[in-house]
């Protein structure tokens, strides 16, 4: 065997030597690998757009939401004399049509009273413990609360009313805090 054959031999055909056919398989295959990844990419990246736009929505939402608030508070202190005047009635236009329009947007306004308490949805400002009461509920809304889509961008601030013994076991001190218990042995 000459050393040609030898080399020939240990590493397969010269390249030359492969058959169209195969050559052709192979640059199909990695054609198609291409094109898949490629597909890949672009979802992935259109995914990470629609994330980004969300997620600026709701930094400018979240920026707005103090507006809405003054607008609540202004629009509830309006005295009964301008509740017709002209003025007072395009004001309460323009903030119904801000609502609209950030409803529009995916906003939502949570915190409703009489619903029960959620705490992924409301923090308690105040409890209040009654004995005929069975859950939680809230008793007041203090401050509205507001939800992009699915994600939570303020949660609603509620006075909670509920079970009287759960007030006293959530706002009981831990056994090492609390004020020892008079003497009844000294005078008195």
């Amino acid at each position: 065997m000459t050393e040609l054959d030898q080399n020939t031999a240990a590493t397969g055909p010269p390249k030359s030597e492969v058959g169209p056919k195969d050559s052709s398989e192979e640059l199909l295959e990695l054609l198609q690998r291409e094109r898949a990844s490629f597909l890949n990419y672009k979802r992935r990246v259109e995914q990470e757009r629609t994330v980004d736009r969300e997620d600026a929505r709701g930094e400018v939402l979240l920026l707005l939401l103090p507006v809405l608030d003054e607008l609540d508070r202004a629009l509830a202190q309006r005295p009964k004399d301008l509740e017709t005047h002209p003025w007072a009635e395009g004001v309460t236009l323009v903030y119904q049509r801000l609502m609209q329009a950030l409803h529009d947007l995916g906003l939502e306004r949570i915190g409703v009273e009489g619903e029960e308490f959620d705490p992924a949805h409301h923090e308690a400002v105040l409890y209040e413990g009654r004995p005929d009461a069975t859950d939680r509920r809230v008793a007041a809304l203090l401050r509205p609360g507001y939800r992009l889509g699915g994600r939570l961008l303020r949660p609603a601030q509620v006075s909670v009313v509920g079970p009287a013994d759960t007030a006293a076991a959530e706002t009981a001190a831990p056994p090492s805090i609390q004020a020892p218990e008079p003497d009844s042995r000294v005078g008195g």
